[in-house]
């Protein structure tokens, strides 16, 4: 039988897990909503490609050439973006 401060710190945490995540979602949707889509699906791939790193850095994730390539030209499409997203006096157009 647990005891009821172990209950009590398990529902805390349960709860703050749901609550962080859906601030998190909340706070994603948010900001995507307010770019232009080129750049937002560009930074929402990105999500993928720090997902794989991180599975391969503390999980000990294999990688092959495949990985890092769909990393390699997400990184590519987000540099992309970011340069059209530019004015010609190098400052982002607002969008």
């Amino acid at each position: 039988v647990k005891s009821p401060g172990f209950t009590a710190v398990a529902i805390l945490a349960l709860a703050l897990g749901i609550l962080g995540f859906f601030f998190a979602t909340l706070a994603v949707v948010y900001a995507v909503s307010r770019m232009p889509i080129q750049r937002s699906s560009v930074i929402m791939l990105f999500e993928i490609v720090v997902g794989a790193l991180s599975a391969w850095l503390l999980a000990g994730e294999g990688m092959d050439w495949r990985e890092w390539l769909g990393g390699t030209l997400i990184v590519g499409a987000g540099l992309i973006a970011v340069s059209y997203g530019k004015t010609e006096g190098g400052e982002s157009d607002g969008n």
